[in-house]
């Protein structure tokens, strides 16, 4: 969803989720202006690999230099995700794809890097095939807008490789492929322009189409994808101390010291069921964060004294030489108290999960959930398994669990063995905040210009960083008076945002609490000290800035609640998914391996 993106909440459907994305993840042209070091003209034409079809549909088909294209431009698109990461998954840029085992497959442990990419380009362009027939039996066509700006893009290929020294056909040989030329770029752009527009013109219809009853029912089948609940938690663990009997001299010393530790251990294991057992009486999420700070309040500052007290205490008197002793001790003692008010506030604050997700993996999730709730096909499943003989009888299947009301608490005790073979005991303490249920927070829709710093040199100095911050700050300013001096409409933004910035989305609709980035998520939310006081209103616009640069905020207003949202985009999806599956049987994909075989090595 663009750069702007906190983390990802969609939600399943009961269906695979990597293959929702890889169906109607927005199939759109990347295109990619590679900064190559001494490129070498390739002279070859490509003539041989234009004359081989790799892919085809009715109408529509996909050549050897296409498909170098499209190989190519997902390997380089790798690359620029990960980064100097790529070597960590065991991909050596230097050595052919051909010669080095992929770590990112499971399924073919003998698969190459090769195997890899030219999988991940079948897949997309099997898609891009596809949503083009459906585009054409649909009488959708690209329009001379379209068509404008695949002619801007190869102008500006055209104009880099210029700059660069080399000709337009050695500059697109050298980064996308031997005897690839700007015609195969065209029928690429042209390919995959036409299957976005028709994947998102299906989408949209879909969207528009969805009845609330719909999406409602849609809901109840799929509960388990929505139902989320909020908790706090906290844990310890106590260890038995591994004891070896050769680190004694006599038999005596050795029967002793294993004693010991399992005194220590049984010692431990009651101070933290004591722990438990307080945070037991709480009667509501207050009363448990007021007693979990009591009991870690002393264990931190503890801690922090033996560990920080001396040097911390050391340098306090360099820098206070006027100050006595006592005055000296009180003053570390009492900063490490701030220290350690704050490291517990935090403990607290990471203690608190929100939105958990169901699952019956482990007892909690069981605890919060129960084992009743069940979407629509695993009822079908259990169905079935209570009418075959061979069902096997276990606790789960005989001992129905409820769902945990709010304001309870739930204890959880395991004892395990370690490598070292010395017992581990671990206690959990769970109090429920928000019970088992949808998610009725109000989502936002919103538009934003981002406009990114000029890109600094690596070592930048903070005075030169800070200028392409204020630069960009600048630009974004003149963005935002160009906005209000004019008709401060939302079609006004959305094309100064298309003139304009450097995310991939102008607009973001349905936004989550916590979707976002913390100071763009605070400004949509009014959370934090800035805007505590503020009631966002339709229309409302300002400057925010963020890791990624400067944006022009402009918040469009409030959209449903968040579990109607989520199961609508989840409807939406499972209705692009039932349209490929049905789409991929009635436009046959052929597939001519012999022609794709060493194209791209």
């Amino acid at each position: 969803m663009g750069n702007v993106k906190a983390k990802n909440n969609s939600k399943n459907n009961g269906k695979s989720q990597a293959n929702r994305i890889s169906l109607i993840g927005i199939i759109s042209v990347i295109i990619i202006f590679a900064i190559c070091i001494g490129l070498i003209v390739i002279t070859e034409t490509g003539v041989t690999d234009r004359a081989k079809t790799v892919m085809s549909t009715k109408n529509f088909k996909v050549n050897g230099s296409m498909f170098k294209y499209f190989f190519n431009s997902q390997y380089t698109t790798f690359l620029n995700n990960y980064g100097s990461y790529a070597s960590y998954l065991g991909l050596d840029t230097s050595k052919a794809l051909d010669a080095q085992l992929c770590t990112m497959t499971t399924d073919d442990k003998d698969d190459t890097w090769y195997d890899y990419f030219a999988d991940m380009t079948t897949t997309q362009v099997k898609q891009y095939l596809i949503y083009c027939e459906g585009a054409l039996e649909a009488g959708v066509k690209l329009e001379d807008e379209e068509n404008n700006a695949i002619k801007e893009t190869l102008d500006a290929i055209r104009d880099v490789a210029k700059e660069s020294g080399y000709t337009a056909s050695g500059y697109i040989s050298a980064l996308y492929g031997s005897g690839v030329k700007e015609s195969d770029l065209r029928n690429c752009f042209e390919l995959a322009q036409l299957a976005a527009k028709y994947s998102s013109q299906l989408n949209e219809d879909y969207e528009e189409g969805a009845t609330d009853d719909q999406i409602k029912q849609h809901f109840n089948d799929y509960i388990c994808d929505f139902i989320t609940a909020d908790y706090l938690t906290y844990s310890w663990t106590a260890t038995l101390a591994t004891v070896k009997e050769a680190d004694y001299k006599t038999t005596e010393e050795y029967e002793a010291a294993k004693k010991k530790a399992q005194e220590d251990y049984e010692a431990e294991k009651a101070k933290f069921k004591g722990y438990a057992d307080t945070l037991k009486e709480a009667k509501t999420a207050e009363e448990y964060k007021t007693a979990l700070k009591e009991i870690l309040t002393p264990i931190t500052y503890d801690s922090l004294y033996k560990k920080n007290f001396d040097t911390n205490l050391k340098k306090y008197k360099e820098k206070n030489p006027d100050k006595t002793e006592e005055e000296a001790k009180k003053a570390v003692e009492e900063e490490l108290k701030k220290d350690a008010d704050e490291d517990v506030e935090e403990a607290i604050e990471d203690s608190f999960v929100e939105n958990a997700a169901h699952s019956n993996a482990n007892d909690v999730s069981k605890w919060i959930f129960g084992t009743e709730l069940k979407n629509k096909e695993d009822e079908k499943d259990t169905e079935k398994n209570e009418d075959s003989t061979e069902k096997e009888e276990t606790e789960d299947n005989l001992v129905k669990i409820p769902a945990a009301a709010v304001d309870t608490i739930f204890v959880d005790e395991s004892t395990a063995k370690e490598e070292t073979d010395s017992g581990k005991y671990t206690i959990q303490i769970v109090y429920l905040v928000r019970a088992a249920s949808e998610d009725k927070s109000i989502t936002k829709d919103v538009g934003h210009i981002l406009i990114k710093p000029e890109a600094t040199a690596t070592g930048a100095t903070e005075d030169e960083i800070a200028a392409a911050s204020k630069a960009a700050k600048e630009k974004a300013q003149e963005i935002l008076d160009t906005f209000l001096a004019g008709e401060k409409t939302k079609e006004a933004f959305e094309k100064l945002g298309e003139e304009h910035t450097d995310d991939s989305n102008v607009f973001y609709d349905s936004v989550h609490d916590g979707d976002m980035v913390d100071p763009f998520n605070n400004w949509l939310f009014c959370l934090g000290d800035d805007y505590k006081d503020v009631e966002r209103k339709p229309g409302d616009t300002g400057l925010v800035e963020t890791e990624y640069g400067w944006h022009v905020m402009y918040f469009v207003g409030d959209a449903g609640e968040a579990w109607f949202e989520d199961a609508k985009t989840s409807y939406v999806n499972s209705l692009m998914e039932d349209w490929f599956e049905a789409a991929e049987k009635k436009y046959d994909v052929q597939l001519n391996e012999k022609s794709m075989t060493s194209l791209t090595k």
